[in-house]
């Protein structure tokens, strides 16, 4: 699939991690943002996001969505953060929300209740990671690398399912 990223979001008190897979190169793409109590600069990732055609994520449309949205309104890691908490307590967002013409969520196309981590655990996934670090936590400058990685895995992980026969299946149904 030309175009084509995979993407998931990490999101703490004062960083938020927004990570984007390019399946062609292998390579990751990777905006960090610290909240300062000044706006964020969001143009790279906005330049980013006019090139992309298709966004593949696993409860994107209900979670990670609306934390990017809510970013590029206020510019705050802050409010995105409090957008995030509130959303967890509902069990994310009622209405998907999209990014780009073309934006899949797998765990809404497999229509179950699952989380990635048992998605993972059933497929066999070498690496089932949790978060190192807890959500409520602030994050440190050195412990940025271990939350890449984290966040990696799971998009490594979204990507297999969506290459998965299941969901390409449901797909063409």
């Amino acid at each position: 699939m030309s175009n084509a990223r995979v993407y998931d979001i990490e999101i703490f008190p004062n960083y938020l991690l927004i990570s984007f897979y390019e399946p062609e190169t292998k390579q990751f793409n990777d905006f960090e943002f610290w909240e300062t109590g000044k706006p964020q600069d969001i143009k790279p990732l906005n330049e980013y996001l006019k090139g992309i055609e298709t966004l593949i994520g696993f409860n994107s449309q209900y979670f990670d969505n609306h934390i990017i949205i809510e970013l590029r309104k206020t510019k705050s890691v802050k409010a995105a953060k409090e957008l995030s908490d509130s959303l967890i307590g509902k069990r994310a967002g009622k209405r998907p929300v999209y990014l780009t013409k073309k934006d899949f969520d797998v765990l809404g196309i497999l229509d179950r209740k699952a989380s990635l981590k048992q998605f993972e655990a059933r497929m066999g996934f070498s690496k089932v990671l949790e978060s190192p670090i807890p959500f409520d936590t602030q994050v440190l400058p050195g412990q940025t690398e271990k939350i890449k990685d984290y966040c990696h895995n799971d998009i490594l992980a979204t990507y297999e399912l969506w290459q998965s026969k299941t969901v390409q299946d449901k797909l063409r149904a």
